[in-house]
């Protein structure tokens, strides 16, 4: 069985994940999964990230798994500025 590995994700690419939260003022923190997503499989082939939203009670990938409607427009918009910076260099 293959083990995984924390997803730290592309330098890079978080610093424009970075510069993007502190540019809306929308708070943020680093966190490292290692729960399976496509990003640490593509991670072999090419640079990823990710951004997570807040969800109620820290929960995730269950029924119970809530996170505001606001909050998901946070991390829409930092992906979408996140995408411009990156254009840009």
């Amino acid at each position: 069985m293959e083990s995984r590995y924390s997803l730290l994700g592309d330098k890079k690419l978080v610093s424009y994940v970075k510069a993007a939260t502190e540019e809306c003022g929308i708070s943020h923190q680093y966190i490292h999964s290692s729960a399976g997503h496509d990003a640490q499989f593509a991670s072999y082939m090419l640079p990823t990230t990710m951004i997570f939203v807040q969800s109620k009670d820290g929960l995730s990938h269950c029924e119970p798994e809530y996170s505001k409607p606001e909050h998901c427009t946070e991390g829409a918009t930092v992906m979408l500025n996140a995408v411009l910076r990156a254009d840009e260099d």
